[in-house]
């Protein structure tokens, strides 16, 4: 989910194509209080940069089974192979890296769910790094676990779960305190 030689303009596509395309084609609310990013696995990676990256996009975030950071296995192979060596680029597409840098206010408002299953060895250390970078950042967050581990066993029930708090942060449903 970033600008890289090796993987085209995602960053580009999800934090300023798609939002272009949504309010020239389609009726939607503009206010990016009313929008929100979302993903599994590697796309929970994804919705984590693309918040931290343009937090004036995108105000909400549900990030199920992220990673600690965007990995290529391992942070110097993906600076080496995502990012042509590039350590600055990959620290600007490193959330843990945003939000430990950003000025006081960058995101304020942003609120966003981290969740992950009890039996995910490979993820479930990063919702708690994440969740503290987060708020030391400004964001307002949760962390849930789900019984299972990295499949639609957890991804499912994760997002059913997650519906109501946000439809109502989105002001689509009656709202819902983060929890």
């Amino acid at each position: 989910c970033s600008d890289t030689e090796a993987g085209g303009k995602a960053a580009t596509y999800l934090e300023k194509d798609v939002p272009a395309w949504i309010r020239a084609n389609l009726q939607v609310d503009d206010d990016p209080t009313h929008w929100a990013v979302a993903g599994l696995s590697n796309g929970g990676t994804c919705a984590m940069q693309v918040v931290t990256r343009s937090p004036g996009v995108y105000r909400t975030f549900l990030a199920i089974s992220a990673e600690e950071h965007p990995t290529l296995g391992g942070v110097e192979r993906t600076v080496s192979q995502g990012f042509g060596g590039d350590r600055a680029a990959y620290e600007a597409n490193d959330p843990i890296s945003l939000m430990s840098t950003a000025p006081p206010g960058r995101y304020d408002g942003i609120a966003g769910i981290l969740s992950v299953g009890r039996q995910d060895k490979g993820y479930r250390g990063a919702v708690p790094v994440l969740a503290e970078a987060a708020t030391k950042s400004g964001m307002t967050v949760s962390t849930r676990q789900y019984d299972g581990a990295h499949t639609w066993a957890v991804w499912g029930p994760a997002l059913a779960d997650q519906l109501d708090w946000l439809g109502g942060r989105l002001g689509i449903a009656s709202p819902s305190p983060v929890s």
